[in-house]
């Protein structure tokens, strides 16, 4: 591979083992010869990337990759980046699979310790302010990260943590890691929806996401695919509100901005005298 391109770390020299003891399948799988020179390998699973001045980086495991939204993420990228943060002194990324029903929605979340300066705000006797500083300082973080990662590679949530616990061969150990809010952090505020168009709107997203929305939220900061998509444009229609395009979806992608295309859909078909949803029937 060319330099800066990621694949997986294949180790040689006089230091490669002969194999794993009694396991000939597993040892078939990771010590292989060299094509060019005969010399003995191993596949150490790890994926890295040669920088031009030799020094190497280490992007995770080749099985923690997992699809979102159509493209193979792994963790090493989105931690490198949260960890680069001059606020974060570590960082760690858990990535979970979609269901069954939808393979390629994967969901990313990230958490990071905060420098004892950025995470240190207001009156340290008035654990609110302290939490809304954390939560601020938790949303310039990733809005910087969201500049470095494509989208699909941008944490759905963010939290903060006082350690990246580790296991015994010193490798984060994520299991023990806590289990992150539905879209953290929090905004500033999160309104009680109103009734109406944008009730149900919310609703739709929220049981679509399975987390709860506010109109400030990106539905695929959520966690949200292109199944996904496809769900709620279906409910819509199923509750007689306008048609929408995957399209207009696309760039329509806050709740806020999504609840006014389909008003502005709603006030044509009225002032139309036309119907809504699919086109048919007699």
């Amino acid at each position: 591979l060319p330099p800066g391109a990621a694949g997986e770390i294949w180790v040689g020299g006089a230091g490669v083992a002969d194999g794993y003891l009694g396991r000939p399948e597993l040892t078939a799988e990771r010590f292989v010869r060299d094509e060019a020179t005969g010399a003995r390998l191993y596949r150490s699973g790890d994926r890295g990337r040669l920088r031009p001045d030799g020094r190497l980086d280490h992007l995770g495991r080749l099985d923690d990759q997992i699809k979102v939204r159509g493209h193979r993420v792994e963790p090493g990228e989105i931690r490198a980046v949260l960890a680069s943060d001059p606020r974060v002194t570590a960082a760690a990324v858990v990535l979970r699979a979609g269901g069954p029903d939808d393979p390629e929605g994967g969901r990313i979340d990230g958490y990071v310790v905060l420098a004892s300066e950025a995470g240190e705000g207001g009156d340290p006797r008035d654990t609110s302010a302290d939490q809304r500083h954390t939560s601020a300082v938790l949303r310039r973080v990733l809005a910087d990260a969201r500049r470095l990662l494509p989208d699909y590679m941008t944490p759905a949530s963010l939290t903060a943590v006082p350690e990246i616990p580790l296991t015994t061969n010193g490798k984060p150990d994520l299991a023990k890691l806590p289990k992150p809010a539905a879209h953290a952090p929090e905004p500033e505020s999160a309104p009680a929806p109103s009734e109406g168009l944008e009730a149900q709107v919310l609703d739709i997203w929220s049981r679509c996401l399975h987390a709860p929305v506010t109109l400030d939220d990106n539905f695929f900061e959520l966690g949200g695919s292109s199944l996904l998509v496809l769900r709620v444009l279906t409910e819509l229609e199923e509750r007689g509100l306008p048609v929408i395009t995957p399209r207009e979806f696309y760039a329509h992608s806050t709740a806020r901005r999504f609840i006014d295309l389909v008003a502005a859909g709603t006030a044509e078909t009225a002032a139309t005298g036309g119907t809504t949803g699919a086109a048919g029937g007699a």
